[in-house]
């Protein structure tokens, strides 16, 4: 199942699921987008190959899983991840040794505030 279309623009707080930090993202990074009233917990799972990152996206209240990640990039503290297929982009800040805070976009659609 594709992640619904209704996901707008939503500030997402990811928390990493391992104890390290060095300016790194590899792992499994799950955060909630609250959509009208509903939960939504989106997953990103990160790993690094040689000097470039590879990911996949896992929603699991939609029973998705394993949805590939056409782009991820990882400098300064950024990370930008983009999924072609679906319309999808975020971009958050890593602010901590676990924590990402960015925004979720889907389809370009104009933002919603939450």
């Amino acid at each position: 199942m594709m992640i619904s279309k209704r996901l707008i623009q939503i500030t997402l707080f990811l928390s990493f699921h391992t104890s390290f930090y060095a300016q790194e993202i590899t792992g499994k990074w799950s955060g909630k987008l609250e959509i009208q009233n509903t939960e939504l917990t989106i997953v990103f799972n990160i790993i690094k190959k040689k000097k470039n990152y590879s990911a996949t996206m896992d929603s699991p209240n939609q029973g998705a899983k394993s949805i590939p990640i056409t782009d991820i990039d990882f400098k300064d503290s950024i990370v930008n991840i983009f999924i072609a297929n679906i319309g999808v982009e975020f971009i958050g800040k890593l602010s901590s040794k676990d924590s990402i805070i960015g925004t979720f976009k889907q389809a370009g659609l104009p933002v919603q505030k939450m």
